[in-house]
């Protein structure tokens, strides 16, 4: 006689074809592991381009003491630092405004990695020059203009802008070249306003974001400015035995940190024009036990009843209730072509990070050359940047109703 296990409507629909679809297994995502490279082998070329001076190409092995460049999180420009060395009689190749390329040796062929300009020249008595490096999308954020994208019956937008319009509007005005950048579906018909450069296209992509629900990144490649949509690297890289030190703590809490809400209403009685106070609990009983009991008071707008103010609550605790656990400053062997974003299996075994529990994404980094030696500092976060704010928030709901007891505290 056999015997049936009861399941429950989330997990028939979690495990039918469709809720498969809709919640892809990470491990399975990242079936293909980049195969074992030998990272001894990463060659670098360093070029300094001055159209000013002759030749306009240089080469600059020979001079750069050390070199770093780092991606840091919410910021798409890349940024870093070079120093230089020469001899007191010797006079200097390079000035602020000049363009530093790097390249890597790959696959049998020579591939840019990026290319960044000087600013902020440095000289030491020792003959030292530091110059600080960003790319050329910091001209998008530096500059401050007003831009007004709507519809227009007789400017040629009857229905608004689309995304990659404002890109090429904006690179027009600011001399930038473009790669390639991602056509938009949904159209603007208001965004206006002092901002910058950056502020304007980010927007606009926030809004074809919110209609076609992808994700997309911002690049400066080979002298141009790309805007691609967001996809998962095809390789996922190991990091295992090579790690030499990470400090593993949790996200810190945010101004609206909470282990337990109340939601305050003014809401009609049935069938009545009198109104009457509701005012509903919830508390995440796992969280007060690791973070203790921290009340958040939320205020009853666009609730009508019971279940509104459940749902409010529920999804508040979800958001600021749970602490993350995060991996920064992980150190290791430079990989010349990681990037923000990319997933790896950070694999520390002895923490708990194993499994599906060891994919990570990369959220910043700093890659350092300096004698011969290639190392880079990562910092990690567990939250999936692919995944939609939607099916992350149905997560999240599920997993405080498992330790939230909500409490209905009074109804007058």
């Amino acid at each position: 006689m056999s015997t049936k296990t009861k399941t429950t409507g989330r997990e028939q629909a979690k495990n039918s074809s469709t809720g498969r679809l809709r919640q892809p297994d990470l491990t399975k995502r990242y079936k293909y592991k980049q195969p074992e490279i030998d990272l001894d082998s990463q060659q670098f070329r360093t070029t300094f381009i001055r159209p000013d001076r002759t030749p306009k190409n240089l080469l600059a092995d020979g001079l750069i003491e050390s070199l770093e460049w780092r991606s840091e999180g919410g910021d798409p420009v890349l940024q870093g630092t070079v120093t230089l060395h020469k001899e007191e009689d010797e006079p200097m190749l390079v000035h602020e405004g000049h363009v530093l390329r790097l390249d890597v040796f790959w696959q049998g062929k020579w591939v840019e990695l990026w290319r960044m300009r000087l600013y902020d020249e440095q000289t030491t008595l020792a003959g030292s020059t530091t110059f600080a490096l960003a790319d050329d999308m910091r001209i998008l954020q530096e500059s401050v203009d007003y831009f007004h994208y709507t519809k227009t019956k007789h400017g040629g937008k009857p229905k608004g802008w689309l995304c990659h319009q404002v890109v090429r509007d904006i690179a027009r005005r600011y001399h930038i070249p473009l790669g390639q950048v991602a056509a938009g579906k949904h159209h603007i018909t208001d965004l206006s306003g002092e901002m910058s450069p950056m502020q304007a296209i980010q927007k606009a992509y926030a809004i074809e974001r919110r209609g076609s629900g992808h994700r997309f990144v911002m690049r400066w490649q080979a002298g141009k400015l790309n805007i691609l949509p967001m996809k998962r690297n095809p390789f996922l890289y190991v990091l295992k035995d090579a790690i030499r030190d990470a400090t593993i703590s949790k996200a810190e809490r945010d101004e609206g940190f909470a282990t337990a809400v109340t939601v305050r209403a003014s809401v009609k009685k049935h069938g009545s024009r009198k109104h009457r106070t509701l005012v509903y609990q919830y508390v995440n009983k796992a969280a007060v036990k690791k973070e203790g009991f921290v009340h958040k008071v939320l205020n009853g707008s666009g609730v009508k009843d019971e279940q509104d103010a459940r749902t409010k609550a529920k999804r508040y605790i979800a958001k600021h209730s749970v602490r993350q656990r995060t991996i920064t400053g992980l150190q290791h062997q430079g990989i010349a072509f990681v990037r923000r974003g990319d997933a790896m299996w950070v694999s520390i075994p002895e923490y708990g990070f194993t499994g599906k529990q060891a994919i990570a994404f990369v959220s910043a980094g700093t890659w350092t050359l300096s004698g011969g030696s290639f190392t880079m500092s990562l910092d990690f976060s567990f939250d999936d940047p692919f995944k939609t704010a939607k099916s992350k928030r149905k997560d999240k709901d599920a997993k405080t109703r498992k330790d939230a007891e909500p409490i209905l505290l009074k109804s007058q």
